[in-house]
């Protein structure tokens, strides 16, 4: 896939940040692999698959658990590298689902480094909001003991509080 910055565009340095941050989160496994940068392009490994939402709707729970656990575990992982996406709250086009399962998150150009990440905790806000497409999976999770987690993670931090999370979509 290759991405240009367009001409009108008045964000400054988005691509090579995109590129920057991929470089960092490609040695943990995350993201479509970044191949180079040169004068505002980017180009990365094309990643063929289903946006998670439409994915879900084919798939086993049991399926479906481990690719949300799995996406559960990317988040923590930008939460520990102080990197927020910002988009996981609604990552409706920035989740992509491989044939083989594996998913892939996209879109890292408004990443930013900080203290407070909210990766994790956005993400289950995302999680939270699909109960209903859930539950025709039989996933008995409610939204107050995802929520509680959520709230307990963010005051910790710690790995405890992240396998609560985990826990409750077991």
């Amino acid at each position: 896939a290759i991405k240009v910055k367009h001409p009108e565009s008045k964000a400054a340095d988005r691509i090579k940040n995109e590129y920057q941050v991929l470089m960092l989160l490609n040695k943990k496994g995350i993201g479509p692999k970044a191949v180079f940068f040169k004068s505002n392009t980017l180009v990365y490994e094309f990643v063929e698959g289903e946006y998670l939402v439409t994915w879900i709707q084919n798939q086993s729970k049991e399926t479906i658990r481990k690719v949300l656990d799995n996406l559960l575990k990317q988040c923590f992982a930008l939460d520990i590298l102080g990197i927020n996406k910002e988009e996981m709250h609604h990552p409706v086009k920035h989740i992509i689902i491989d044939k083989n399962h594996h998913s892939v998150m996209l879109d890292f150009e408004r990443c930013y480094k900080t203290d407070n990440p909210k990766n994790v905790t956005q993400f289950i806000d995302f999680i939270c909001r699909l109960r209903p497409e859930l539950q025709k999976k039989e996933f008995s999770f409610t939204v107050e003991e995802l929520r509680g987690a959520a709230g307990r993670y963010k005051k910790e931090r710690s790995i405890p509080s992240f396998e609560e999370v985990r826990a409750l979509l077991g």
